[in-house]
C-alpha cells in the first residue's frame, strides 16, 4: 500500500483488491468466459466493471454507451457499468487484469495523498450525500461483493472474514432498518433481531417506533422474531446472491418467536437492502439538479461521484467544492450530513448499485452452498485448464 494517509478505508481496498487480483491470475482463457451471478457478465466482465469504477473515479473518460444496450440492464448506473465492460470484452483476460492491477495501484496512491479533513468533504455517492470516506466504505463493499462473484464463478473461495467482508456486514447491517420498516412495516412496537453467525459474528436489533425502524444498541431478551443465519446468507440475501426461497428452504436459517414475520423479513431482505441506495443516491441527484432529472443521467452521475482537483492533497485548498460547486439546489451538504445519524440508524442502506444495474440470475443455485460445494482450492480443474463453472449447471442463461 502507498505511503501516505492513514485512513483505515485504504487498508480495507488494497487488501480487497490485491486479493482479487491474486484469484485471478493464471486462469487459462476459458475461465475468463465463464457465467457469473450477475446476468450477462463473465468473470472478465466483473473485473472490467470494478477497473471502469475506477478509471471514472480517477476522472479518465469513459467509453460510448452500447447501442444497442443490453436487456439485463435496469437503469442509468447500469449502463454507465456496460460501457466499461463492453470496451474489454474483446480484450485477453490477462490483459484485462494487467489493467486492474495498474488501476487499482493508481487509486490506492490518489487516496494515499488526501489529507483528513479531505476525507471529510461531503459530496454525491450511491447512497446519497456522504463525506468522501463513506463513498470509499461503499466501493470497498463493492469491490468485495464482486470479488466473491469471481471466485464463485471459478471454484475457488477465498477472501472470508477479513476487511472487506467485515466492511461488506456492515454497510448490509445498516440497510435493515429499511428492510424492515419500510419494505416490511410491521406494527409499532415490534421488535427485529438478526443473529448473523461466524467469525464475524454480530447481532443485529430492529425496533419499530412510530411508522419508522430503527437500530438499538440493546437487543431485547425475547424480539417479535429473531433470525438466525449464517454471513453467507444475511450478504447473500442482501447483495440479491441468494433468493428468498433458497434461504428459507435450505434448513440453515431459522426463526425464533414469529416465524411468519421472519419470512417477510427475509423476503423483503433481497429487494429491500439493494433499492434503498438507489432510492437514495437519485435522491441525491434530484437535490443537486431539481426535480428533473436531464437526459444524460449517465454522465451527471458520473461527474457527480468525481471529487474536483481540490480534493487531492497539493492543488489549492478552495474549501468543500465537492459538496457545493454542483450542488444547485441544497446549499449545506455538510450539515445535512452531520445531522443525519439518526436517519442512518433509521432507515438507510448504502450499499451502492451493486446488484441493481446488473440483477441476480434466480435460479442461480444457493449462495452459501456454492460456498461449500465449490471449495476447489488453487489446485483446482481450473488450474489444470479444465474449466467449469462451479454453478454453470442450475445457471439460467436468461437474465433476470
Amino acid at each position: 500500500m502507498p505511503e501516505g494517509s492513514t485512513e483505515p478505508i485504504i487498508a480495507v481496498l488494497d487488501e480487497t483488491w490485491s486479493a482479487t487480483a491474486q484469484v485471478c491470475e493464471g486462469l487459462p482463457s476459458a475461465a475468463w468466459e465463464l457465467p457469473t451471478d450477475c446476468p450477462g457478465w463473465t468473470v472478465r466482465d466483473q473485473l472490467s466493471h470494478l477497473i471502469g469504477t475506477e478509471r471514472g473515479l480517477l476522472g479518465d473518460k469513459a467509453p460510448p454507451l452500447p447501442d444497442p444496450m443490453p436487456g439485463y440492464v435496469l437503469n442509468p448506473i447500469g449502463k454507465v457499468n456496460e460501457a466499461w465492460i463492453e470496451a474489454r470484452r474483446g480484450v485477453p483476460g490477462a490483459e484485462v487484469l494487467a489493467e486492474f492491477v495498474a488501476v487499482t495501484g493508481r487509486r490506492l496512491e490518489e487516496l494515499a495523498k488526501l489529507t483528513p479533513e479531505r476525507w471529510e468533504v461531503v459530496g454525491w455517492s450511491p447512497m446519497g450525500d456522504a463525506p468522501y470516506r463513506e463513498f470509499m466504505k461503499i466501493r470497498a463493499f463493492d469491490s468485495w461483493v464482486h470479488g466473491q462473484d469471481i471466485r464463485r464463478a471459478i471454484g475457488r473461495p477465498g477472501e472470508r472474514f477479513g476487511k472487506g467482508e467485515a466492511n461488506t456486514m456492515a454497510r448490509v447491517a445498516m440497510s435493515m432498518p429499511y428492510v424492515v420498516g419500510r419494505k416490511v412495516a410491521p406494527a409499532e412496537h415490534t421488535t427485529v433481531v438478526f443473529e448473523v453467525g461466524g467469525p464475524l459474528a454480530q447481532t443485529i436489533a430492529i425496533k419499530m417506533d412510530g411508522k419508522r425502524a430503527v437500530l438499538v444498541d440493546d437487543p431485547p431478551a425475547v424480539p417479535s422474531v429473531r433470525i438466525i443465519l449464517s454471513p453467507d446468507q444475511f450478504i447473500g440475501l442482501a447483495c440479491g446472491r441468494e433468493m428468498p426461497e433458497e434461504a428459507l428452504g435450505s434448513g440453515q436459517l431459522s426463526f425464533e418467536g414469529d416465524e411468519a414475520l421472519g419470512a417477510k423479513v427475509i423476503r423483503a431482505l433481497v429487494d429491500g437492502a439493494c433499492s434503498w441506495a438507489e432510492e437514495a443516491g437519485y435522491r441525491a441527484l434530484k437535490l443537486r439538479l431539481g426535480d428533473t432529472l436531464p437526459r444524460d443521467t449517465e454522465r451527471t452521475v458520473a461527474q457527480c461521484a468525481r471529487p474536483p482537483d481540490n480534493v487531492i492533497a497539493g492543488a489549492p485548498d478552495t474549501g468543500p467544492a465537492w459538496s457545493s460547486s454542483i450542488n444547485r439546489t441544497s446549499g449545506n451538504a455538510a450539515s445535512m450530513w452531520r445531522n443525519s445519524s439518526a436517519r442512518l440508524r433509521s432507515s438507510a442502506a448504502p450499499l451502492g448499485f451493486c446488484a441493481r444495474g446488473v440483477r441476480m440470475n434466480a435460479l442461480a443455485p444457493s449462495f452459501s452452498a456454492r460456498f461449500k460445494s465449490a471449495a476447489i482450492g488453487p489446485e483446482s480443474s481450473i488450474a489444470t485448464g479444465s474449466v467449469t463453472s462451479a454453478s454453470a449447471a442450475t445457471r439460467s442463461s436468461t437474465p433476470v
